[in-house]
């Protein structure tokens, strides 16, 4: 499994829920898209991340993207993106309510 992330700064919160909504619904499940997942870090901060099949079909993602990219540096926001092979990967199928 491959996983492609990114750090993202936003000018102000309003920014941030606009993008993040924005984005949410044009990009995920895109390029076999296995996984993805959000943290809010701050109220002007977010860590996205996404899991793909292979290399291959994060680059192809990678690829669609660029234009979004893009603009979204254009509107001062600070994109810090990190990408590599998982070494480990566990996920429980156990309710998460019984996790409480």
């Amino acid at each position: 499994m491959y996983v492609v992330g990114a750090r993202v700064t936003f000018p102000n919160e309003l920014t941030k829920q606009s993008i993040k909504s924005y984005m949410t619904s044009e990009l995920e499940g895109m390029n076999k898209m296995i996984m993805s997942f959000k943290i809010d870090t701050s109220s002007t901060q977010h860590l996205v991340i996404h899991a793909f099949p292979s290399k291959k079909h994060a680059d192809a993602f990678n690829n669609s993207i660029k234009d979004k990219v893009q603009q979204i540096h254009e509107l001062g926001i600070k994109v810090e993106r990190f990408e590599g092979e998982t070494l480990d990967f566990y996920l429980s199928i156990a309710d998460v309510g019984e996790l409480k």
